[in-house]
């Protein structure tokens, strides 16, 4: 997964390992320091934007998540 400016044609960071699966879902923070993902390895992941790693990951789901939303 990679954070890219498509202005500048630019890959800014790349979010490596936070799914064993793909990606189905994703919602950024409303200060834009976090963001939280769901993926068909049925996880939840909550990820820092700038150092790249996780913040928590949820677990236990019983099917893939196709959607995920911080609240307001």
């Amino acid at each position: 997964m990679c954070l890219y400016n498509p202005s500048k044609n630019l890959m800014i960071k790349n979010y490596k390992n936070v799914h064993n699966y793909d990606v189905n879902t994703l919602d950024i923070s409303k200060d834009n320091t976090k963001f939280i993902t769901g993926g068909g390895d049925k996880n939840i992941v909550l990820t820092d934007v700038v150092t790249a790693k996780y913040i928590r990951k949820y677990t236990g789901h019983t099917a893939r998540v196709n959607s995920v939303c911080f609240n307001p």
